[in-house]
């Protein structure tokens, strides 16, 4: 793997990246490494705020149902929202990513 610690991918590697995904994807304008890395870096920041959700204690996760809030688990809820207000999206809507990213990291 190009990859070092943490999956920090050097350029030439996104630039790769790119021209294969505009075989499979043709868009205009083309993709660029920048692109690329941005959307990579986006998965990432998600991939680590669902897995700290998931194994948060007091939530239930999974891939479709998300953090599955009910109205017993209200009030947890608006407490970790407080102070992670990124994960508001997965109250009750999962994501289909997870499991696949986290096989890779």
């Amino acid at each position: 793997s190009e990859a070092g610690d943490g999956l920090n991918f050097p350029k030439k590697f996104w630039t790769k990246a790119a021209v294969e995904v505009q075989k499979i994807h043709q868009v205009s304008p083309a993709k660029e490494a920048e692109h690329c890395t941005g959307k990579w870096g986006r998965l990432r920041t998600t991939y680590q705020t669902v897995k700290a959700l998931s194994e948060q204690s007091g939530f239930h996760w999974d891939d479709i149902g998300g953090a599955g809030i009910t109205v017993e688990s209200e009030t947890v809820w608006a407490e970790y929202l407080k102070k992670n207000p990124g994960v508001k999206i997965f109250r009750n809507k999962g994501w289909t990513h997870f499991s696949a990213m986290d096989d890779l990291m």
